[in-house]
């Protein structure tokens, strides 16, 4: 049936179908949940008229049911008081956990209470029955555009993230690449300065004393640059990382980081070397080597301890200082770069990475990654 403008009318629901796929889409189709029969079917009349397939169940169980069962529901309509089993809202939970949609709850009643009751579980709030076919459209259609542009946000966040991992591996090669030239290089050509210039002084007259003094001076400056030279190699890529594990690269890094800062560092470490991908112990360590940092200039802390423990299923790197304490204004404002990076370079592997700090009582960061079960 068509009026007088050729619209199909709300009885042609073959004919809608028909010119719906005949330009190239399809009508969406929401999952009805309303245990009145009468408002079912004048609600589900008003969905039809705006060309939306319905699908219509009477309790909460068999609307989890049904989400789990049809992949084509694209939002769900559920109203809250429910006559019999689970209510709307724990129905609600239920089909969230099972799949991400956009969902509307339907209620006879509004205002703050309602507000508090629905909060929390859907973004999309509650539409009033019998508040009209205008309001009911208004609120699918931009449910169904807040969705769209969240799971936008969403892939946009994902595609970040992806290219954060990338720049990640790209800087662990890249510095890699330059440890092995400044040792391969750079530090084998001061080395053998050293032994040259030491075999040259063993040849010097005795009564030249003034050049005694000299070559001993530099001497001590081509050891000075071989240990700076060593330093660097190391922060740029602790090959003992590769080649002895995790707990010794903790261990060598906070022996240097203590000597150089003056800070007391405790360690609490596994007597066992934990086998790990390559990719979460550079992880472990980088966040290690992170958390450290940040310790010394902004921490004002006498002391630190470094636990790494398997716990269950997980390996856990802690890491605690009795500084001034991190407030929830720096962990997560825009300055907090350093801790951003931890935490992205976690999530990648699977892991996170929590802080938490108490005014006066010190900071403590937990990284958390999953292990691999062992056989």
């Amino acid at each position: 049936m068509k009026d007088s403008n050729g619209i199909p009318g709300p009885d042609s629901s073959q004919e809608t179908e028909a010119a719906l796929k005949l330009n190239g889409s399809a009508r969406k189709k929401i999952l009805l949940v309303e245990d009145q029969k009468v408002t079912s079917k004048v609600e589900a009349y008003a969905l039809e008229k705006m060309e939306y397939e319905v699908t219509i169940v009477i309790s909460g169980e068999k609307a989890v049911e049904a989400i789990k069962t049809d992949p084509s529901i694209d939002l769900v309509l559920m109203d809250i008081e429910l006559g019999e089993g689970i209510d709307g809202t724990e129905a609600a939970r239920q089909i969230l956990a099972v799949r991400n949609l956009p969902l509307i709850f339907l209620t006879a009643h509004s205002g703050q209470e309602m507000v508090e009751k629905v909060r929390g579980i859907t973004r999309y709030g509650y539409v009033i029955k019998n508040s009209g076919d205008f309001v009911l459209r208004s609120s699918i259609e931009m449910t169904f555009e807040l969705f769209d542009a969240h799971a936008n946000l969403e892939r946009k966040k994902e595609e970040l993230r992806i290219l954060s991992s990338h720049l990640q591996k790209v800087r662990e090669e890249e510095r890699t690449l330059i440890a092995r030239e400044i040792h391969d290089e750079l530090g084998q050509t001061l080395t053998s300065l050293k032994m040259d210039l030491t075999w040259l002084r063993g040849k010097l007259p005795e009564e030249q004393k003034y050049l005694h003094s000299r070559t001993y001076l530099m001497l001590k400056d081509l050891s000075s640059a071989i240990d700076t030279v060593h330093r660097i190699f190391t922060g740029l890529r602790p090959f003992i990382l590769d080649d002895f594990g995790i707990t010794a690269a903790i261990i060598g890094h906070t022996g240097n980081w203590q000597a150089l800062t003056g800070i007391s560092c405790a360690l609490s470490l596994s007597s066992e070397e934990i086998p790990l991908p390559c990719e979460v112990a550079t992880a472990l360590f980088r966040i290690c080597q992170e958390a450290l940092t940040n310790v010394a200039r902004h921490s004002g802390a006498t002391e630190v301890k470094v636990s790494l423990v398997e716990k269950e299923s997980s390996i856990v790197l802690t890491i605690e200082d009795n500084g001034r304490g991190i407030t929830e204004q720096q962990s997560k404002g825009p300055a907090a770069l350093g801790i951003m990076g931890m935490k992205e370079h976690a999530y990648a592997l699977g892991g996170e990475v929590n802080i938490h700090g108490a005014q006066g009582k010190g900071t403590t960061l937990e990284a958390t990654f999953p292990l691999e079960k062992r056989k």
